[in-house]
């Protein structure tokens, strides 16, 4: 009885896992998700800043000529996107903590 749960809890997990991995989201989409959302297509003088973790991605919208202006944050997992942040000046909950 055991060794089945153990079984069915490693499949179930390894299961998970290859399906987020096949459908982490790419940067198309991402860039497809913002224009049906905001009914706006991406403007030139934007870009699309990315970080891919695998099972996982983070977005966000950034003006081209800037290092650290960001737009909303966007986490995309599982073909979806959940939003993180309102913008550049939201605060972080890790920089609350090293004030």
């Amino acid at each position: 009885m055991l060794k089945s749960k153990k079984v069915f809890i490693t499949v179930s997990v390894l299961f998970f896992m290859v399906m987020s991995v096949l459908f982490n989201p790419s940067k198309e989409e991402y860039i497809k998700f913002d224009e049906n959302r905001s009914g706006v297509s991406m403007p030139e003088h934007a870009r699309i800043a990315e970080a891919d973790f695998i099972f996982f991605s983070i977005y966000a919208s950034v003006p081209k000529n800037t290092v650290d202006e960001y737009g909303i944050l966007h986490l995309g997992f599982l073909g979806l996107f959940f939003q993180l942040t309102d913008g550049q000046f939201d605060e972080s909950i890790w920089h609350q903590f090293l004030k």
